[in-house]
C-alpha cells in the first residue's frame, strides 16, 4: 500500500503538466505561445497587474506603453531591508501589438547581463509563428532553439515543432500536434520526439467535451514503444455557470482506475474562485493534503491568495502553487508561494490591430429582467466557430441563438422567451477556448 501511495504521488505531479481546456488551466509565463497570446492589447478598460509581492521576500513589477502592451518584468528580492534587483524581462512590439521579442536578463556586479532571448516571426497573416530562441555565452548571441507553429482559421494552434541547434544546423527534436471536433474543441494532443529520423511516439492526451465545449473527461496514454497505454485520467464536474466543482484524479495500476487525488473547488457570488481544496487518497479515503484561498476586488480581479497544508490535524501556512486570476477569469498569474498580493491598474487600449483590438467577453443581457424579449451581447477578436445557448435552472437546453462561424466583431443577439415559463435561465457563450455564462431573469 505504501509503494501506491508514492506511486500516486508521483503521478500527481507528473499530471500537472496536462494541458487542460478549462477555466483552471495553467499557462507557463516564459512559453513562447503563452506570451504570445497574453501581452497583446485589448480594447476597452481592462486591468492589469502592476505590482506583485509575494511572501514579503519576492517584488515583481511590471511596466506597460501607451498601448497597454507589458514592456517591462521586474523582479526584486528583498535583502537586508532592501530591495534589490535580481531577474529582468523587457518585450517589444510591432506595429500591430503583436509580440516581436522577449529578452530575460539577470542582475550581476550591479548591471544587467543578459540570458536568452526569443525573437517571433509571422507569416501568412499570422497562421504561421516562429520563434528562435538564443543564448547569451558572454559575447554573443547563440543559437539554441526554433519553436515553429501553425494555426488555423480560429487561430487555434495545429502543430507545434521544436529544433534544436546542434554541429552548425537546426535539427528536429520534438513535434506537438493539436486535433479538434467539427464544434472546433479540443479533442486530442498528440506529442512526439525526432529519434534517427523518425518521429516517434511520446505520450498523447484525449479530451471529451460536452456540447458547450466542457472538458468532461481527460486521459493521458504513454507510448510502450509498440502500443499505447493508459496513464492517467481527469474526470470534472461544473455548475450551472461552468464554473469547475471537482477534478477527480486516477492513475492506471494493474488494469484498473485508482484514485491519486480530488480538488474541490468553491465561489463566490460574482464567480470567483475563493477556495481550492486539493485531496489526495490514502487507498481507502480521500485526506487533506493542500488549500489555496483568495479575495477578490469588485471587477474580479484577485488581490490575495493564501496556501495551506494539512499537518497533524491542522492546516498550516504552505507553499502552494496559487493561481490569481484577474479580468473575470480572463488572465491569470501563478506563483509557488505560501501568500501573494496583487495591485492592479485599469488601463483603456488603443490598439491599432481591429482584431487585436477586441477580447472574448459575454455581456449581460439587456433589459433584465425582462419580458418576453431581451438582447445578449458578446465580442469575437478573432475568426472561428461561436455558439450562444440558454440552459434552465435545471441544465436542460431550451433555445440555440448561435451555432455558427462568425468573422471577429461585436454581436447583439435578439431573444424571444415567449414560450418560456418565468423563472431563472442560464445562457452560455463559447467561442475558440472561451467559455462564459450569465443568468437571465424572465418575469411574466
Amino acid at each position: 500500500m505504501k509503494n501506491l501511495f508514492l506511486f500516486s504521488v508521483f503521478l500527481l505531479c507528473l499530471s500537472s503538466v496536462i494541458v487542460s481546456q478549462t477555466k483552471l488551466s495553467q499557462s507557463l509565463q516564459n512559453d513562447p505561445l503563452f506570451l504570445k497570446n497574453n501581452l497583446m492589447t485589448i480594447k476597452g478598460t481592462i486591468y492589469k497587474p502592476i505590482t506583485v509581492k509575494m511572501n514579503d521576500s519576492t517584488r515583481y513589477t511590471y511596466t506597460y506603453d501607451g498601448s497597454g502592451n507589458n514592456t517591462e518584468y521586474l523582479t526584486e528580492n528583498f535583502v537586508s531591508n532592501t530591495w534589490v534587483n535580481a531577474y529582468k524581462s523587457t518585450y517589444t512590439f510591432d506595429g500591430s501589438n503583436n509580440l516581436s521579442s522577449f529578452i530575460y536578463q539577470s542582475w550581476v556586479n550591479n548591471a544587467w547581463s543578459p540570458i536568452y532571448k526569443y525573437t517571433y516571426d509571422y507569416q501568412n497573416g499570422g497562421l504561421n509563428m516562429s520563434v528562435m530562441i538564443e543564448n547569451f555565452d558572454g559575447t554573443n548571441w547563440v543559437d539554441f532553439e526554433r519553436i515553429t507553429y501553425t494555426f488555423n482559421d480560429s487561430n487555434k494552434p495545429l502543430s507545434m515543432v521544436i529544433e534544436t541547434w546542434q554541429n552548425g544546423s537546426f535539427d528536429y527534436s520534438s513535434r506537438s500536434t493539436y486535433t479538434y471536433d467539427s464544434n472546433g474543441y479540443q479533442i486530442q494532443f498528440l506529442n512526439e520526439n525526432y529519434t534517427n529520423g523518425v518521429w516517434t511516439n511520446v505520450a498523447r492526451y484525449n479530451y471529451t467535451n460536452d456540447n458547450s465545449g466542457l472538458c468532461l473527461i481527460s486521459v493521458v496514454d504513454i507510448w510502450t514503444g509498440t502500443a499505447w497505454v493508459n496513464s492517467l485520467r481527469h474526470t470534472y464536474s461544473y455548475d450551472l455557470l461552468h464554473n469547475m466543482l471537482t477534478d477527480l484524479a486516477e492513475s492506471f495500476i494493474s488494469s484498473v482506475w485508482t484514485n491519486t487525488g480530488r480538488n474541490s473547488y468553491t465561489y463566490d457570488s460574482g464567480g470567483n474562485l475563493i477556495t481550492d481544496l486539493f485531496e489526495i487518497w490514502t487507498g481507502t479515503a480521500f485526506a487533506n493534503s493542500t488549500e489555496n484561498m483568495y479575495s477578490y476586488d469588485n471587477n474580479g480581479n484577485c488581490l490575495h491568495g493564501d496556501g495551506y497544508k494539512w499537518v497533524s490535524g491542522a492546516w498550516v501556512t504552505s507553499k502552494n502553487r496559487l493561481r490569481m486570476y484577474y479580468n473575470k477569469y480572463k488572465n491569470n498569474l501563478n506563483y509557488l508561494a505560501r501568500y501573494v498580493d496583487v495591485e492592479y491598474t485599469s488601463i483603456t487600449g488603443i490598439s491599432r490591430n481591429k482584431l487585436v483590438g477586441l477580447s472574448f467577453e459575454l455581456l449581460q443581457n439587456y433589459p433584465n429582467p425582462f419580458n418576453p424579449k431581451t438582447e445578449i451581447k458578446y465580442q469575437l477578436p478573432l475568426n472561428g466557430f461561436a455558439t450562444l445557448k440558454v440552459y434552465d435552472i435545471l441544465g436542460r437546453e431550451v433555445a440555440t441563438l448561435v451555432d455558427e462561424n462568425q468573422p471577429a466583431g461585436n454581436y447583439s443577439v435578439p431573444f424571444d422567451a415567449s414560450k418560456l415559463a418565468s423563472g431563472i435561465y442560464i445562457y452560455t457563450f463559447h467561442a475558440n477556448d472561451f467559455v462564459q455564462s450569465k443568468k437571465m431573469i424572465l418575469m411574466k
